[in-house]
């Protein structure tokens, strides 16, 4: 084809105002200002569609919810979840109920002549029901039995104490709640002050009859919404154990290792009810000596979930 007809070639293009498309689709979109679909292959498309995103990106210019609406395809789990209430999963109430004090006396004759023998009676009468009660709502959890629960509890009473030992936090957060773990922790910064640096711990024997199950309450952290409930269990442990602390030169600092000392723990168990993944978790080491606080000395509120408080 000669010079001059190729040049007139183009002219007739040029005039027929034909645009010209490749043999092959583009098939990459995009979605532009309006929300609707634009190929990238088309500059000006792309041009409009990389604008609108930088724009975003920087904060220029925000697109309306109806502009959201249509470009964006909710995933499928959140479609079916439409309609379905959302709970936040709970690992622990952060509370003790009834805080286990001991044996409970019954009122004397004389407290009945000013009223009070008998609020207490009625205290004294509804604890045993509060207990049954409990054990009832052990039923929704998987695989519970009595004799389970008291052999679980030998594990992590045994395993807890040998973890506070090796000072091993990461593994006590699988079984200790936020509170425990926290007093825990103070635990071992006072006995690093006083000079301890390893601490050898040994579990000789439980007694006959240990672990000793003496108190069994339901708590909701929520009042409106009893269906996110936790059980606790106060269990009495007698043992016979041999410790001893050393200082950073192998010096001994407290304790004796050739001697076996008869030991008393008051230990609360806690497992949710009908939430995932639960488990049962240490939630708090009751003080024998002082009744109403923590090993850690901190005081529990004696008003929650005490019957007739």
């Amino acid at each position: 084809m000669s010079g001059s007809a190729s040049a007139r070639a183009l002219r007739r293009l040029a005039a027929s105002r034909t645009r010209w498309t490749p043999a092959t689709p583009a098939i990459v979109v995009g979605v532009d200002r309006t929300g609707s679909l634009c190929s990238m292959a088309d500059p000006l498309s792309r041009h409009h569609l990389l604008g609108s995103v930088r724009g975003y990106a920087k904060g220029e210019k925000q697109m309306s919810r109806a502009s959201m609406e249509r470009s964006i395809t909710p995933p499928a789990f959140a479609s079916q979840s439409r309609g379905t209430q959302i709970r936040a999963f709970l690992k622990s109430p952060g509370v003790i109920a009834d805080p286990y004090r001991g044996p409970r006396q019954w009122p004397s004759i004389g407290s009945f002549f000013g009223g009070e023998g008998w609020r207490l009676l009625g205290k004294a009468l509804l604890r045993p029901v509060q207990d049954v009660w409990t054990l009832g709502q052990c039923q929704s959890i998987k695989g519970f039995t009595r004799t389970a629960f008291r052999t679980e509890a030998q594990t992590l009473y045994r395993e807890i104490n040998r973890m506070i030992a090796l000072n091993n936090h990461t593994a006590l957060r699988h079984v200790c709640s936020e509170k425990a773990l926290a007093e825990i922790k103070k635990e071992v910064k006072r006995r690093e002050k006083g000079g301890w640096d390893k601490i050898e711990w040994k579990l000789i024997d439980f007694e006959e009859n240990t672990p000793t199950v003496v108190q069994g309450r339901v708590v909701a952290p929520n009042e409106n919404d009893r269906a996110v409930s936790f059980v606790q269990f106060t269990v009495v442990f007698k043992s016979k154990q041999q410790w001893h602390a050393l200082d950073k030169k192998g010096r001994l600092v407290a304790g004796d290792p050739g001697e076996t000392i008869d030991v008393e723990d008051a230990w609360v168990f806690e497992h949710g009810l009908k939430v995932p993944n639960p488990r049962w978790r240490l939630a708090a080491r009751l003080s024998v000596p002082n009744p109403g606080t923590t090993v850690g000395g901190a005081t529990l509120d004696p008003t929650i979930g005490t019957p007739m408080s």
